[in-house]
């Protein structure tokens, strides 16, 4: 169901104050990776794509994604992340930040998304006709080039932002077991200021 894709959506923005990095180990293309074990898992990640790669902030990046949900997902849904730094080609795992950024449990997600319900959804989300809220429900899911904002890093993450980075994202049930899980490996570079050094 195309609502499921919310869910990564919303977590790819929430995530972008967390990273820092090295221009030099930068990725021209998205590396992806659905790493759930179980054979037949509920989610399926089948296709991902985000361009330009490497991530230029502050700038717009374009995600394109399909995949499968064989059943509806409950109601209680928590993604446990963890978030990966590459330095002198060393990882590096991110803490959680304030139980907001870095590699952090967030439990009851949908929860988190009834403000949607009211408020409503962002532009983003409704240009491509997909809901933000729960229930996520079972089908197939696919999404073309919807455009996502990559915030100016500002505070201590600013002059930290160029960088390579993994992250480890697996969603769980009511029970804590495993529904789905997706890799993803990235470079995210800092737009240079003045023309001469314009990116």
């Amino acid at each position: 169901m195309k609502s499921f894709v919310t869910l990564f959506i919303l977590l790819l923005l929430e995530l972008n104050k967390t990273f820092a990095g090295r221009r030099r180990q930068e990725r021209s293309v998205l590396r992806f990776a659905d790493c759930g074990k179980d054979q037949h898992r509920v989610i399926t990640i089948n296709h991902m794509r985000i361009n330009p790669m490497p991530i230029v902030a502050p700038g717009t990046v374009y995600l394109s994604m399909a995949g499968t949900l064989s059943h509806d997902l409950p109601r209680r849904l928590t993604v446990d992340l963890n978030v990966t730094k590459y330095i002198f080609k060393v990882p590096f795992r991110l803490p959680c930040f304030n139980r907001r950024f870095g590699s952090c449990m967030y439990d009851n997600i949908c929860n988190s998304l009834e403000k949607y319900q009211i408020y409503g959804c962002p532009k983003e989300l409704t240009d491509k006709n997909l809901r933000c809220h729960c229930p996520f429900l079972n089908g197939n899911f696919r999404i073309d080039k919807l455009p996502l904002s990559i915030p100016k890093f500002g505070g201590f993450a600013g002059p930290l932002i160029n960088g390579h980075y993994r992250l480890h994202i697996r969603v769980l049930g009511d029970e804590k077991e495993e529904l789905g899980c997706l890799e993803l490996k990235f470079s995210i570079r800092k737009r240079s200021k003045g023309w001469f050094f314009k990116t």
